[in-house]
């Protein structure tokens, strides 16, 4: 899947704070905490996942930050104005193929599903895609899980185990 395609599905409406459209800033004191909320959503029933971005007017660099699910298709995030001046914001959402992929593994084992081995080969091929896109150490170690996951070898349990763990849902988000 080309990165565009997931971004296609997602629609982000209703952000706040929002003054007429835009057109007017809204005002925070240094160093207080800008909160932004959103509704995202896509059709079917995929996992999303959505990040704020924003910077000071006169950079030219976005920090990002991810944004909570709260329910009902509203996510939140924040950041903190540090210095005067003008910052500037936007959402950005995707569709989250890992995380479906995840949830999706969560109801087959409680399910006591037969195709897990399967199911795991192909998230072992997600962790793979994500490994390109990753620095050289935590490429390196995404390369070994994907490995592992697909491996013969080991245990259903423990693959099941890495699958679930968050330092690996906090590496696929990364990347």
């Amino acid at each position: 899947m080309k990165p565009a395609e997931g971004h296609q599905r997602v629609v982000i409406e209703r952000v706040t704070p929002e003054i007429d459209c835009g057109r007017f800033p809204s005002k925070a004191l240094v160093g207080e905490t800008v909160t932004v909320e959103a509704d995202v959503f896509a059709d079917g029933h995929d996992s999303l996942s959505a990040r704020l971005l924003y910077r000071k007017g006169d950079e030219t660099e976005w920090t990002e930050t991810p944004m909570k699910f709260l329910g009902n298709d509203h996510w939140r995030g924040s950041f903190v104005a540090q210095e005067p001046g003008n910052y500037y914001y936007t959402i950005t959402g995707w569709v989250d193929r890992f995380q479906s992929w995840r949830n999706d593994l969560v109801k087959r084992v409680d399910a006591r599903q037969e195709d897990i081995d399967l199911y795991l080969v192909m998230g072992a091929g997600l962790v793979a895609d994500a490994a390109t896109r990753a620095d050289k150490a935590d490429g390196g170690k995404m390369k070994q899980w994907a490995d592992f996951l697909k491996s013969g070898q080991a245990e259903r349990r423990e693959k099941i185990k890495l699958a679930l763990s968050d330092e690996l849902a906090a590496l696929m988000d990364k990347y």
